[in-house]
């Protein structure tokens, strides 16, 4: 794997931690987004960051060419208002 490539997977994934670390908008997005992050560090721990690009949702995708987005993984989690 290009180097190049392997650096863009990274920012993606640092860029994503960011925003879950600094965005805190009430109690119920806490819950998602303490998941969010810990969901985040286990896959840059485990290396993930190098081989996929992490984004918030499938509209981070359109940025991008898809020709070149050969391995990917999508992580929904259910969103539900109680």
């Amino acid at each position: 794997m290009k180097a190049e490539l392997i650096k863009t997977n990274q920012e993606t994934w640092l860029s994503l931690l960011e925003y879950y670390e600094n965005d805190s908008r009430d109690l119920y997005w806490e819950e998602h987004r303490l998941y969010g992050l810990q969901l985040l560090k286990y896959g840059i721990e485990q290396g993930f960051d190098r081989y996929f690009r992490a984004g918030s949702s499938a509209y981070s995708l359109f940025g991008h060419d898809l020709k070149e987005l050969k391995k990917r993984l999508s992580i929904q989690v259910p969103m539900t208002l109680s």
